[in-house]
C-alpha cells in the first residue's frame, strides 16, 4: 500500500477530531443537530486551519443517515460514499484553476435537479477569491435564492478579495490560527500512533515552525522524520533537518545586538553563513525572537503575566535568559531591532548579495548612538553622523491655531467608518500599553474602499503598528462587530500633515467613546 502523508492521514474525519476551531464546531454541530442550517457558508482563515476539513465534515454531517451528536457516523452508506467519492452529492471545486463564468454556469445547471441520493447537493468552493468578478456575479442569484436542497460552502485565505454581494449572502466562520499547545498535542498524539522518539524541543520546534497552521506542522513532521534515523528526533536534529537556526544562535545574536557589540555580532554572523543557512530564513528568526523579547518586556519584564507567557514562542528556560537579556534594555531599542531588521528581510529575499547587505545593516544598527536631542523613540543617527539641524518653531499666530478646512464631508463616510471612529476610544483603551497609545495618538483618515489610513509620521511606531495590524482588527471587529481594511502609509515628511491628510476624528459631530 502507497505512503500516505501524516497530514492526509491524521485529517479530521468527524467534528471531534478537529483542533483549535472549537467555536467553529459548535456552531456547525447545533446546527446539524436542530435542522437549522445555511444554504451558504464562508469560511474564512490562513492555510491549514481546517477549512476544508471542517467543509467535507460538514457536508457528510449534513448527508448522513445517523448523524452522532451532530457529527457524520462515517459508517453508513452515505458517509462512506462521499468519502470514497462514489456519489455525486458532494462536489468539490480548486477555484484557482476553475475561476471562470462557465464553470459556475455548470453549477447553476446542477443545481436544478435534486441529488440523487441522500438530502443535500454541498459545492464546496476552494480558494474561493480566486474566481473572476463575472463567475461572481454568475453565482450571485444562485448563492441568494438556492433550491432547498443545495449548500455552498465558500473557503479562502483572503476574505477581502471576496464581494461584499457574496460574503452578505453567507454565514461567515472566521477560522482562528492553531496555537503551539494545540499542535504540539497533536504532534505527541500522531508520534504515538506513528511509534515515533521524538523529545519535547523537537516537538516545540517542529510547532512553532508551523506558524499556526497544523497542516504544515504534520507536513514539517514528515520532512523531519523521514530525513531522520531510527533514533529518537532530538532539538538539534530537527533542526538540522529542517535548515534551521539553533535558538541559542538567535539568542546569542539578540544579545550582541542589543549590547552593540559588534565583534560578536559578526562572529555570530559568520558562524551562520558557514554554516550553510539560508540568511532570508534566519533573519526571520531573529526578528521572532526579539519579538518575543519585545512581547516580554511589555508584559513586565521579570515578572510578565500569565497570558503573556502563553503568546512566547519559547520554552521556559528560554524565558529565563530572555529577562535577563532584557533587564537594562528599553523597549525602543528592541522595537527600533525588530523594525529595521523587517525592512532588512525584505531586502534579502530579493539580494544577489545577501550576506554583504546583512553585514552593512547589521554594523549600522551596531554602531548607531543615541543623543541627548532625539526623541527617545527614534534611534537612526548613526556614529559620526552630524547632529540633526533643529529650526525654531515659528511664532504661533491666530491664524495657525485654526483648524484646516476639512477636504471630505463626514456626510459623504460610510457608517461603518463613523461606527468604528467613534469608537475609537475603546478600541485604543483595549489594546493598551504602548500599542493603544500609538493607535490613539496617530491619524485616522480615509482610505481607499471604504477603509482607514492609520497615518504614522515615526517610523518606528508605523513598524510597530503595522506589525500588529491583526490584533488591531481583531479588537475593532471585537467593540464593534465590523471589519474594516486598514493601511499604514508612507507619509511625506517634508508636508504639513493636517494638509496631507484629514483626521476624521477633528470632523465627527458625535462624542468619541471612551472605555467604561
Amino acid at each position: 500500500m502507497p505512503y500516505l502523508a501524516l497530514y492526509r492521514k491524521f485529517r479530521p474525519q468527524g467534528f471531534s477530531d478537529v483542533r483549535g476551531q472549537d467555536h467553529i464546531v459548535k456552531a456547525l454541530k447545533n446546527q446539524v443537530i436542530s435542522g437549522r442550517l445555511g444554504h451558504a457558508y464562508l469560511f474564512c482563515g490562513t492555510r491549514g486551519t481546517g477549512k476544508t476539513s471542517i467543509a467535507k465534515i460538514l457536508s457528510r454531517a449534513v448527508n448522513c443517515k445517523f448523524p452522532v451528536d451532530g457529527s457524520p457516523c462515517g459508517e453508513c452508506e452515505m458517509c462512506k460514499g462521499i468519502m470514497e467519492g462514489r456519489f455525486l452529492n458532494v462536489s468539490e471545486i480548486d477555484a484557482a484553476s476553475n475561476n471562470g463564468v462557465d464553470n459556475v454556469r455548470d453549477i447553476i445547471e446542477e443545481v436544478s435537479y435534486p441529488p440523487p441520493q441522500g438530502r443535500y447537493r454541498v459545492y464546496i468552493i476552494d480558494e474561493a477569491h480566486m474566481l473572476s468578478a463575472g463567475a461572481f456575479n454568475a453565482l450571485l442569484k444562485t448563492l441568494e435564492e438556492p433550491p432547498s436542497y443545495v449548500m455552498f460552502i465558500l473557503a479562502t485565505t483572503e476574505s477581502h478579495k471576496i464581494p461584499i454581494t457574496i460574503s452578505s449572502r453567507c454565514q461567515r466562520y472566521d477560522f482562528r490560527r492553531i496555537g503551539t499547545k494545540t499542535i504540539s498535542d497533536q504532534i505527541r498524539m500522531v508520534i504515538e500512533e506513528e511509534g515515533l522518539k521524538m523529545d519535547e524541543g523537537a516537538i516545540g520546534l517542529v510547532a512553532r515552525a508551523a506558524d499556526g497552521s497544523m497542516r504544515d506542522a504534520l507536513s514539517i513532521l514528515d520532512q523531519a522524520v523521514s530525513m531522520g534515523d531510527k533514533d529518537e528526533l532530538t532539538y538539534e536534529k530537527t533542526a538540522e533537518i529542517l535548515g534551521r537556526t539553533k535558538a541559542e544562535e538567535c539568542s546569542m545574536m539578540a544579545a550582541a545586538l542589543l549590547k552593540k557589540d559588534i565583534v560578536s555580532v559578526l562572529r555570530h554572523l559568520d558562524r551562520v553563513v558557514q554554516s550553510g543557512k539560508d540568511l532570508s530564513v534566519f533573519s526571520e528568526e531573529l526578528i521572532r525572537y526579539l519579538r518575543n523579547l519585545m512581547i516580554l518586556k511589555a508584559a513586565g519584564g521579570d515578572a510578565p503575566a500569565a497570558e503573556f507567557t502563553e503568546m512566547l514562542d519559547m520554552e521556559e528556560d528560554q524565558i529565563n535568559d530572555a529577562k535577563e537579556m532584557i533587564k537594562n534594555i528599553t523597549n525602543t531599542r528592541i522595537i527600533h531591532l525588530v523594525t529595521k531588521l523587517s525592512d532588512l528581510h525584505g531586502e534579502l529575499r530579493f539580494s544577489t548579495m545577501p550576506r554583504i547587505i546583512m553585514e552593512a545593516r547589521l554594523i549600522g544598527l551596531t554602531s548607531e548612538e543615541t543623543s541627548k536631542s532625539q526623541s527617545p523613540i527614534n534611534e537612526s543617527v548613526t556614529a559620526g553622523s552630524a547632529p540633526p539641524i533643529i529650526s525654531p518653531a515659528p511664532p504661533e499666530t491666530k491664524a495657525a491655531k485654526e483648524p484646516p478646512k476639512p477636504k471630505i464631508s463626514i456626510e459623504a463616510l460610510p457608517d461603518d467608518i463613523k461606527r468604528v471612529v467613534s469608537a475609537w476610544g475603546k478600541i485604543s483603551s483595549a489594546l493598551g500599553g504602548a500599542l493603544g497609545s500609538a493607535l490613539k495618538n496617530s491619524i485616522v483618515s480615509p482610505g481607499g474602499r471604504g477603509g482607514l489610513l492609520i497615518v504614522e509620521y515615526d517610523d518606528v511606531k508605523r513598524g510597530f503598528l503595522k506589525m500588529n495590524e491583526e490584533e488591531i482588527s481583531s479588537v475593532i471587529n471585537e467593540k464593534t462587530g465590523l471589519k474594516v481594511s486598514l493601511e499604514f502609509p508612507v507619509p511625506d515628511k517634508s508636508k504639513d500633515p493636517a494638509k496631507t491628510y484629514v483626521d476624521i476624528r477633528n470632523l465627527i459631530d458625535f462624542p468619541v467613546e471612551e472605555e467604561g
